[in-house]
């Protein structure tokens, strides 16, 4: 019986050349005459025309221009960014920076947010755009660690109550650690003995 769960053989790893800039243009073949420009451009993304700002190079002879494929990678997440931003969609920093405000990992953001980790990794490298229910997803995921993590100050009153420690029905989380981390004391800090608190 043969192993279905052999490993495959991994496909053979291409080595392309380094792209270097020409010294000779590829329509005048003018020699020294390329320049590095900006350039407003378009790109259609999901049917939209997006207007963005494109670095190129640009012959000085002719007026011949071209991209490197490092400025084609750039140009593609820079409409991208445009049209994330005229839709109220999260940018690919603004996932990263409240990812890791969050101290998440791209998984534990993925299970927050009901969403597939490729998916994150795709949004976060700027290779795809969510869509807007992701989106909500997202901004859903960021709202509810917030929420959770913070809390308002309150004011607690003390009634008698003979449970001994009582039962707290109303305490932040930083309160109740701080509070019942030591056996209660008649004078204590928070004043626990055998009460309840309560919201006052």
């Amino acid at each position: 019986m043969t192993d279905q769960r052999k490993a495959r053989p991994k496909p053979p790893q291409l080595s392309l050349p380094k792209w270097e800039l020409a010294k000779e243009c590829a329509c005048c073949e003018a020699v020294d005459t390329t320049k590095a420009i900006k350039v407003d451009s378009l790109m259609r993304i999901h049917g939209q025309e997006i207007s963005y700002t494109a670095d190129k190079y640009q012959c000085a002879e002719c007026e011949h221009t071209f991209q490197s494929p490092e400025q084609a990678t750039k140009s593609v997440k820079a409409a991208r960014v445009v049209y994330q931003l005229e839709h109220s969609l999260l940018s690919s920093a603004e996932i990263i920076v409240a990812r890791n405000e969050h101290n998440w990992s791209q998984l534990k953001l993925a299970s927050m947010a009901g969403v597939g980790i490729a998916s994150v990794k795709r949004w976060e490298s700027g290779k795809a755009i969510q869509t807007k229910d992701s989106d909500k997803k997202l901004r859903a995921a960021f709202a509810k660690a917030v929420s959770s993590a913070t809390y308002k100050e309150e004011r607690y009153e003390m009634k008698p109550s003979t449970l001994g420690w009582g039962k707290v029905q109303f305490a932040p989380p930083k309160f109740v650690q701080e509070a019942f981390s030591t056996p209660p004391q008649r004078n204590s800090t928070y004043g626990i003995t055998d009460e309840c608190l309560i919201p006052g």
